[in-house]
């Protein structure tokens, strides 16, 4: 097998991007999609050439599917993923995996079941400067790994009318943080406007298990787009842009004397020595999806397993909970 056959369910505001992609992709083939909006599904199927469906079940009973991106609101996850799973079909869930740990656990059970690929779309995982970033953390040439600090900011997405920041946009941090720390969270404390409903401000306080401290910070309520990373290691500072796919790192001043004056210490240290590492630019849902199609063809586990899924949304429960217990929450 080097082509697999997909399809995508839900086609809305990210799930038409699953559509563009995949028809770039040389390993797969692109049958159908199928969304509950019959005119939405019309018009990205007749723009991307490809059969559109408005039943899950139809769409299974008429086309040959091998594997499909599920794209739909996060509280319609379980019950869609059930659904496809019933067909022997491999899937892509977006993040989050599912609206609990209940669904989530249940979907993973599932597939495990029917020997079937399942793969969660933690998205910024598959960023290139994410693996850099990693692997210079791992040489260690700039010593060990202190601490590290997520902010993700922006303007309220009107597509998410079932969740809050926290799940929303809070979990891709916690994935990112788990992948470059390489260890378990052990306790988190959590700071959220409205932990009980739609929350638009989450703060937490993250330590894990071999000694890394790590914070974050999410908002729906800032008019400028920022997604960064702050890593703090023994040598140097690195600060990783998501968006320009870069990061700059800052190093000490190595043997400076003493400042006689404010004015010299503010010119000596104002702006520590900083060097910039790019990688080529890639879409990380380009490089996401591929991945998943690759697990298939080759029979390798998907890189981001339903396991990662479960552990990512524990933590980002039990920030909710922190906020609405007032208490540091141990989870490993």
């Amino acid at each position: 097998m080097d082509k697999v056959n997909v399809a995508v369910i839900g086609v809305g505001v990210f799930g038409k991007h699953h559509v563009r992609v995949y028809k770039s992709l040389k390993e797969a083939n692109l049958v159908s999609i199928c969304d509950v909006d019959e005119r939405r599904a019309r018009e990205i199927g007749e723009l991307y050439n490809v059969k559109y469906y408005t039943s899950i079940e139809r769409m299974f009973e008429k086309e040959d599917i091998e594997a499909v991106s599920i794209v739909v609101p996060t509280s319609k996850h379980y019950e869609v993923a059930k659904r496809v799973f019933e067909y022997n079909v491999h899937a892509l869930i977006e993040k989050p995996l599912a609206s609990s740990i209940r669904e989530a656990e249940e979907i993973v059970r599932e597939a495990k079941r029917r020997n079937l690929k399942l793969m969660v779309g933690h998205l910024e995982r598959f960023n290139p400067i994410v693996g850099k970033v990693k692997d210079i953390i791992e040489r260690e040439e700039y010593g060990k790994l202190i601490s590290i600090h997520a902010y993700r900011l922006g303007l309220y997405p009107t597509r998410v009318q079932d969740v809050g920041v926290t799940i929303d946009w809070a979990i891709h941090d916690v994935d990112v943080m788990r992948f470059i720390v390489g260890d378990k969270v052990a306790t988190v404390y959590g700071l959220v406007d409205d932990a009980g409903g739609q929350d638009s401000i989450s703060l937490a306080l993250l330590e894990f298990r071999n000694g890394v401290y790590g914070s974050l910070e999410a908002n729906w309520n800032t008019s400028i787009k920022v997604r960064g990373v702050r890593i703090v290691l023994r040598d140097a500072i690195m600060n990783m842009n998501y968006i320009k796919q870069e990061v700059k790192i800052y190093t000490r001043v190595e043997n400076a004397p003493e400042c006689k004056s404010f004015e010299e210490f503010v010119m000596r240290f104002g702006e520590p020595p900083c060097s910039t590492v790019r990688v080529k630019i890639r879409e990380p849902l380009e490089n996401e999806l591929r991945l998943f199609l690759k697990s298939i063809i080759s029979g390798e586990e998907p890189p981001v397993s339903g396991e990662d899924g479960i552990e990512n949304l524990r933590i980002i429960e039990a920030i909710l909970e922190s906020c609405r217990t007032g208490k540091r929450i141990k989870l490993h």
